[in-house]
């Protein structure tokens, strides 16, 4: 993996889905203590590859040296990370493979509905009840990858974890924290990218299209058409055909926004070799309601409708997940003017409805696929983010 050693582990949930877990192993570590542990979590109908294929690195396993280059093998970078007590003096686009190259004991993780790295102990991808996934399960991928990896390094005497999460993840983190609240303390730090936490504002057309078709997809378990297959044929003709290269950038921009200073054509079509990966359509629907949920801001689970609500939860309505349930002190957050997505609107909101205060606010122009794939990310997000877990002595 680019220099790196990896890892393959199999995260078994509390009700019964096979999670694929990816670690990255620093073969120049090796001989010393494993780091401090962080895991990554992707945004939605995304697979981990999205954190190793957007760059052109390369790990020197000899001298423990991380080399990036720009499009074209051009503008060498290289990330010397090798102290224990000092971050580097230069950083790298690749948040995953800069913690790694820096000693950090790095995770990626997946969700139940991506079927290329997952599946279930009783239930096959045909059988609707496979299918029966909402935000709300979301929450439960994560617990038992943060609960995977603190066994991993019990060993260590580590008892906290360090995540990096991504747009819609970031709400997955959020609920289990409210609902449980040792993770508020297990959890040290939490960087939220982009978060997509309240819905209310989202400019994001598409998204906003799926959301409206709540009361179709609502009874329909099932999952969106598997096209990861194709993806790396028309990742290839992106590059060829001028039309298509139009239509897909377009469609980037109705989706999460543009900034046109942070744009790396060549990133968005390695994007496209792995995006999108297939969700469950309950998944559409519950972003549905939560988007069309004007009478209060509480993040409601699902609705299954009124009968269904009195077998499921005991009551007519959903209940909630509270956010002044959430103490963790330790999050750090990153946010842009140019998201469609994480709409600037509704961070604030969440500023407000928040019991705690963000540790650390960065506000750039970006727009939401930039937090992970821009040009200056490297400065702008990897940077703040390494001298932070220094900083605080995760390391």
């Amino acid at each position: 993996m680019n220099g790196f050693d990896s890892e393959n582990h199999t995260v078994i949930t509390n009700d019964g889905y096979r999670l694929q877990l990816y670690r990255i192993v620093n073969p120049y570590r090796l001989s010393n203590k494993i780091g401090y542990p962080i895991l990554l979590f992707n945004g939605l109908t995304e697979s981990p590859q999205k954190y190793i294929s957007t760059t052109n690195g390369w790990f020197n396993r000899t001298t423990g040296i991380y080399t990036e280059y720009d499009n074209q093998f051009e503008n060498r970078l290289e990330i010397d990370c090798r102290s224990d007590r000092l971050p580097p003096i230069r950083f790298g686009r690749n948040i995953a493979f800069t913690l790694a190259a820096c000693g950090f004991d790095v995770w990626l993780t997946n969700v139940r509905d991506n079927i290329h790295e997952a599946s279930h102990l009783r239930f096959n991808i045909d059988d609707s009840r496979y299918w029966n996934i909402t935000l709300d399960h979301y929450t439960l991928d994560a617990m038992a990858n943060i609960d995977y990896v603190r066994r991993e390094n019990i060993k260590r005497s580590t008892t906290t974890v360090g995540i990096v999460c991504y747009s819609l993840s970031c709400l997955s983190i959020f609920q289990l924290m409210s609902i449980d609240e040792k993770y508020n303390d297990l959890i040290r730090p939490l960087f939220l990218l982009a978060p997509n936490i309240y819905m209310r504002s989202m400019l994001s057309l598409p998204i906003i299209f799926l959301g409206s078709l709540e009361p179709v997809f609502r009874n329909i378990p099932q999952s969106t058409v598997d096209v990861v297959p194709i993806l790396p044929y028309l990742a290839n003709q992106l590059e060829k055909n001028e039309f298509l290269r139009i239509m897909y950038m377009f469609s980037l921009m109705l989706l999460a926004g543009s900034n046109n200073h942070e744009f790396i054509p060549e990133n968005l079509y390695r994007l496209m070799a792995h995006f999108p990966n297939t969700v469950s359509l309950q998944v559409f629907s519950h972003i549905g309601q939560r988007y069309s949920n004007h009478s209060d801001h509480h993040l409601y689970r699902f609705d299954y409708g009124s009968k269904e609500n009195l077998n499921v939860y005991g009551t007519l309505k959903p209940p909630y997940y509270d956010l002044n349930e959430i103490t963790n002190q330790c999050m750090i957050l990153w946010h842009g003017s140019s998201d469609l997505i994480s709409d600037d609107n509704d961070i604030e909101r969440l500023q407000q409805d928040l019991s705690v205060k963000f540790l650390e606010i960065f506000h750039n122009d970006y727009s939401h696929l930039d937090f992970v794939n821009g040009r200056t990310v490297n400065m702008t997000v990897v940077k703040p983010m390494v001298e932070i877990l220094f900083r605080l002595g995760y390391h």
